[in-house]
């Protein structure tokens, strides 16, 4: 561990010489030479566990797993800091997170999302090691802001504990092997659990709080000074959080109202969560809603009162159409002082209307006087939790940086088949086994006006001249919670649009890779195909641009446009994705940049 890395930092490699190494010579003079140890253990994104303890509790018998927070400090800043949850340290301006907090995070992350130990068959202690802190500086950890978490100063052990850390690891642990234990945690996998918009109740009904990984704590920590601030000093402030599909931005928007009012930074009343646009995703959230008995409503940022709100959160925000006009609206002369938390992703704006674009955000946020605090989110919650797949369709479609090689532990799979049938057998079999399934496919088919019951919008003959055929997804809007929600065999033979796919997500997804997007083989680039598109409200949108305009308005704006939508669209999943291509060289272009070709 200690040879120079690119991917660890003096300070780490420093704990480990350190922290690590006095942790095992406690772990040895306390006669309990037999556990196991599992050092950086990794969780979502960047963080990871410093240690992890393994072997069998001394009074249940029962395999237990201690969490060990390590940490360098030698002295705790002066003044305090602007929330309990973050500790000054002896430089200016700079907080860590309170080691208490921390090691709790990791037990909640454990109980959450790893599967033995979510089962009940481990159990967790947790502890924070602190082997450089004098016992004078100690006190500082629980008193005045910090007093919250002075019932659990006996699990912080500082400078010269080494004697009560052997006694309270000897209360812990049988004398005996943990190899066990060890083998049993690291043969299961963490996971994420499922984020979705069954899974916000207790946030919705005030009575949780999301968990919280890697960026998103980021996320969080640089909200909460914001809105110190705010507090001590009201005027207009603004927050743009970036972060690619699948990241949890909704999740994240909704955490931050949940932070704001659960802290008394800002009441209830005065907090409101919006959408730009997306009709599917204020339809399913305002039902999940309902359903946890929350009255309120979710307005649409043209139809906010603009005076009325201290804090506007402002989901699907690069949908937005007119910026400037809205941040006028929102920060204007005599509104109520605010912060506006803008989520954003660059790549999935769909319309030429829209704009919300992290650049144009600012720009406009500039103008107004306002400068704005920007966070991004890059982990990946969706895809297998892994951030291979994504960021292999960004490089696919937008030419970002080549990925990384895929990780060897990715449970993410995708399947490239020349047989919409044999998609439609595993998606139904996926569903019969108790996993969610949809369908979808770009605007290449028009959508009947007349709904009749079993009628097909979408008939193709495969590459092997069998038939497939399947309706659109559930008209008009205020039907698609239902679908969304749905486990019948029906809802895998209603195949979702660009319309109904921004935001959510399902186990598996089959996608149907028409013509309106090909790959010019000679050209090297993607090419639109308007005549196989026939989505007319698209259309309709390019043309009124023209002539709004009056210029021709780029062809690559549009690709880009149709190349979001398919970005947007492959997206969707959590575990595995099949593709099905009819056009042969744009399947093998995709092929080789999945195979890093």
């Amino acid at each position: 561990m200690l040879p120079p890395d690119s991917t660890h930092n003096f300070e780490e490699q420093r704990s480990w010489r350190e922290s690590l190494y006095r942790l095992i010579q406690i772990v040895n003079t306390s006669g309990l030479s037999d556990l196991w140890l599992i050092a950086e253990y990794s969780l979502i994104g960047t963080h990871r566990i410093d240690a992890i303890i393994c072997g069998f509790s001394r009074l249940f018998g029962r395999p237990l797993a201690l969490i060990v927070e390590s940490k360098q400090w030698n002295k705790i800043g002066d003044g305090g800091a602007q929330h309990t949850d973050q500790v000054k340290m002896n430089f200016a301006n700079e907080y860590r997170m309170h080691p208490v907090a921390q090691m709790f995070q990791y037990e909640h992350q454990l109980e959450a999302n790893h599967s033995v130990v979510k089962a009940g068959n481990i159990q967790l202690a947790v502890l924070a090691f602190m082997h450089n802190l004098p016992e004078s500086q100690k006190p500082k950890l629980f008193t005045d802001e910090y007093r919250a978490f002075a019932q659990y100063a006996h699990l912080v052990f500082v400078k010269d504990d080494e004697a009560r850390l052997t006694h309270y690891l000897g209360s812990l642990f049988k004398k005996c092997s943990g190899e066990q234990t060890a083998k049993q945690f690291l043969a299961d996998h963490y996971e994420l659990s499922r984020a979705d918009f069954f899974g916000i109740t207790k946030i919705l009904q005030r009575k949780d709080n999301a968990v919280m990984l890697a960026d998103q704590i980021e996320v969080s920590l640089a909200f909460d000074q914001l809105c110190a601030e705010f507090k001590k000093n009201p005027r207009h402030m603004a927050m743009i959080v970036q972060g690619s599909a699948g990241t949890g931005k909704t999740i994240v928007g909704l955490h931050l109202e949940y932070l704001a009012v659960q802290r008394h930074l800002i009441p209830l009343r005065r907090t409101i969560f919006t959408f730009a646009k997306s009709r599917m995703l204020h339809n399913i959230l305002g039902q999940a809603m309902s359903a946890s008995g929350d009255p309120r409503q979710l307005p649409y940022l043209d139809m906010l009162s603009e005076h009325d709100y201290s804090l506007v959160i402002i989901d699907e925000a690069h949908r937005m159409s007119d910026v400037p006009q809205h941040i006028y609206t929102l920060v204007g002369p005599n509104t109520r002082p605010k912060i506006l938390v803008f989520l954003v992703d660059d790549h999935q704006c769909v319309h030429v209307k829209e704009c919300g674009t992290e650049f144009v955000l600012k720009c406009a946020l500039l103008t107004a006087g306002i400068t704005p605090v920007c966070k991004r989110l890059t982990v990946q919650k969706r895809c297998g939790f892994e951030n291979h797949f994504t960021a292999v369709l960004r490089h696919l479609f937008f030419d970002e940086q080549t990925p990384s090689q895929e990780p060897a532990a990715s449970q993410f799979q995708v399947t490239i088949t020349d047989s919409l049938s044999a998609i439609d057998k595993r998606l139904k079999a996926h569903q019969e086994h108790g996993f969610s399934a949809r369908w979808f496919a770009p605007m290449d088919w028009l959508r009947r006006r007349s709904r009749e019951f079993g009628a097909d919008d979408i008939f193709i003959r495969d590459h092997n001249g069998q038939e497939f055929s399947k309706e659109w997804h559930p008209y008009p809007h205020h039907l698609l919670y239902e679908w969304y929600k749905s486990q019948s065999a029906k809802a895998v033979d209603q195949v979702g649009s660009i319309y109904c796919a921004q935001g959510l997500d399902y186990d598996y997804t089959g996608f149907i890779w028409n013509d309106s997007l090909r790959w010019d083989t000679r050209a090297k680039r993607w090419v639109y195909c308007e005549k196989e598109h026939q989505d007319l409200s698209f259309k309709l949108g390019i043309t009124d641009a023209l002539k709004v305009r009056n210029f021709n308005f780029p062809s690559g704006a549009v690709t880009t446009l149709v190349m979001n939508q398919y970005y947007i669209l492959l997206s969707r999943a959590r575990r595995g994705t099949y593709i099905w291509f009819k056009d042969a060289a744009t399947k093998r272009h995709v092929y080789d940049v999945l195979h890093g070709k």
